[in-house]
């Protein structure tokens, strides 16, 4: 006879023999899924960009998307900031849609695939962990950093420190390409234990020398580069301290703003000596 049963009861039936069969049918629709792999979510990307599928995913393209991109990954960011695991998960799942949406844009022009964009990546691992894969050796993080850059220099075909430098990718944030090529000067110079003292004496001079600079745009760019070269000295990251710093600034706003209330005003009513005061009291926290 047939019996019908749930999948995880198989193992429960009472008896089996050479005549018992499991037919599993198959789910007819990606809606009635619960969970869905990556083969799923190609799938369900593959129904949005086909010729019955969503106007908006069929009409982007790869430059269309540049902003969602770092979008998503800003906010991924952010919620490991904020040590929201949950949040963390569903952000990794708009990274990896902006992936899987590429791959399905790039193979109905012809350009590329998913399985190429995973190839790539997998190949990549493979050959910079060639301490793992290969016969290098690597023992320590530092060690293992050193064969990395070296390893991804052979695959870019770079034979000098100057090659490295200028291929860091200007779309980067300022900060954040600042902090590479300053760990790559330093690498070259055989500069592991950074001198915090010359490093301030360094980021003091510069700003000094902003204060009377004709070129204020190049002077202050000096100065900002001397502080993250210090960021680096004492071991902080620029763009979390950065970051850091806003988030305390908007704090104490905040706590003007409530002052205000409870004084019954109104921000709009303050005159402009009450301004001055409030905004000197706002500065003084700010330098404690």
């Amino acid at each position: 006879g047939v019996a019908r049963t749930k999948l995880y009861q198989l193992d429960r039936l009472s008896a089996y023999d050479h005549r018992t069969c499991a037919l599993l049918p198959p789910v007819e629709a990606l809606t009635e899924l619960s969970e869905f792999d990556f083969d799923q979510l190609c799938g369900v990307i593959d129904v949005l960009l086909g010729p019955n599928g969503c106007p908006w995913d069929r009409a982007q393209t790869h430059e269309s998307l540049r902003s969602y991109m770092l979008e998503e990954a800003y906010e991924a960011v952010g919620a490991i900031h904020d040590g929201d695991l949950w949040h963390l998960a569903d952000e990794l799942g708009d990274v990896l849609l902006q992936v899987v949406l590429h791959a399905g844009i790039a193979q109905r022009h012809g350009e590329f695939s998913i399985r190429d964009v995973t190839t790539a990546i997998a190949q990549k691992m493979i050959h910079r962990h060639s301490h793992i894969f290969g016969h290098d050796s690597a023992d320590t993080a530092d060690s293992v950093g050193a064969l990395w850059s070296r390893n991804k220099m052979l695959e870019r075909g770079q034979t000098t420190q100057s090659e490295v430098l200028k291929d860091m990718p200007t779309g980067f944030p300022a900060l954040l390409r600042a902090a590479k090529v300053l760990k790559r000067v330093d690498a070259a110079f055989g500069r592991e234990d950074l001198d915090v003292s010359e490093a301030a004496r360094q980021a003091e001079e510069a700003l000094r020398a902003s204060a009377d600079a004709t070129d204020m745009e190049c002077a202050l760019g000096q100065a900002l580069f001397a502080m993250i070269a210090l960021c680096r000295a004492r071991g902080v990251d620029a763009e979390l301290a950065l970051t850091r710093a806003v988030d305390q600034c908007i704090a104490r706003f905040e706590q003007c703003e409530a002052k205000v209330r409870r004084s019954g005003r109104q921000w709009s009513a303050l005159t402009k000596e009450e301004l001055g005061e409030l905004y000197r009291d706002f500065s003084t926290e700010h330098e404690r």
